[in-house]
């Protein structure tokens, strides 16, 4: 959402931001009932030293657990209990709307593409590390992300990640528009054969 704001909303009139306003009003609301409370108040700060202090590395990277993932690429800037940077420029990992909602989707592009927001003189960013995990690797820190700092119930697998890492499951506006123009060209080649056939066929002779 921050994207489409710095990209596009900010650019708006005000009669068109009213006329948004106005028609978001008349949508009746829609709840998930996998959503038991807000999403911003999930997950509390915790740290999980146990997990790591002591531990050895696994001899494949695709093994390695979520605490040892959390502390490799997230610790540095989240903080060890994922509170977040003390200035206040980095958000904490629990309260957080990538964190609480039950739909993983934005946490797991989060991890893959990054972030980068711009606004009131300042950039926030943060790394994606689609070329540094896998898979798999995304999925283990992002359930270890949800299940201790977000909603506990909320899962990434490793089917999610690998649809997601290659720009997102298809869309149905592209399947229609396929199947419309696969109907146009069989409707186009029926009607060039219907021409050819009249034009081949024989015309009778005229009566003396």
């Amino acid at each position: 959402m921050a994207e489409a704001v710095d990209a596009s909303f900010r650019y708006l009139t005000t009669a068109d931001l009213e006329a948004i306003a106005t028609y978001l009003k008349t949508v009746p609301a829609r709840h998930d009932a996998a959503d038991s409370k807000p999403v911003d108040a999930w997950g509390a700060a915790y740290a999980d030293l146990a997990g790591v202090r002591g531990q050895a590395l696994p001899k494949t990277a695709a093994d390695m657990t979520g605490p040892q993932l959390y502390d490799a690429y997230c610790s540095t800037c989240h903080q060890a209990r994922g509170e977040g940077s003390f200035d206040g420029g980095l958000p904490p990992l629990f309260h957080n709307t990538a964190t609480g909602r039950s739909n993983t989707d934005n946490l797991v592009m989060a991890i893959l593409d990054g972030v980068q927001l711009h606004g009131h003189g300042s950039t926030l960013q943060m790394p994606g590390f689609a070329g540094e995990l896998s898979d798999q690797q995304v999925t283990t820190l992002g359930n270890y992300v949800t299940q201790h700092f977000g909603n506990p119930s909320a899962k990434v697998s490793v089917d999610q990640v690998r649809t997601l890492r290659a720009g997102g499951a298809a869309s149905h506006l592209v399947l229609i528009a396929r199947v419309t123009v696969a109907a146009i060209i069989v409707i186009l080649a029926a009607i060039v054969l219907a021409l050819g056939r009249r034009r081949r066929r024989p015309h009778a002779e005229a009566p003396h």
